[in-house]
């Protein structure tokens, strides 16, 4: 299942609207859309998924479920390193990968090492 910002990109590009035409539609920021679309902000609010889901030409009750999965495994990340790692745990999660979750354990070690003294 694709991401939430990535299912509202390809949709608006499906339809033909640019980042600024949509987010002025339903009433955000061009670039608080651009950050929801690339991940690294979380999903809007649910009256702005509906107002979305309306211009995109999705029912809201699909778009609620992105929205609701996205925001159920969202890491409480707050640097661009920390979002790659949990996007990175999560994809070997999801693809069973025992290999990629040690070399990711073994990185998040040395990265707590590296930052302990900080």
């Amino acid at each position: 299942m694709m991401s939430f910002g990535e299912f509202v990109k390809k949709h608006r590009k499906r339809i033909g609207k640019t980042q600024r035409q949509l987010a002025s539609s339903v009433g955000v920021g061009t670039s608080y859309l651009s950050s929801v679309e690339n991940g690294a902000k979380s999903p809007f609010k649910e009256d702005v998924c509906i107002k979305i889901a309306e211009e995109i030409g999705v029912s809201a009750h699909t778009i609620l479920r992105y929205r609701k999965q996205e925001i159920s495994v969202r890491p409480r990340a707050n640097t661009p390193f920390k979002r790659k790692l949990c996007r990175e745990f999560f994809q070997c999660i999801i693809d069973k990968d025992e290999k990629q979750l040690i070399e990711l354990q073994n990185l998040i070690t040395k990265w707590r090492v590296m930052n302990a003294s900080k």
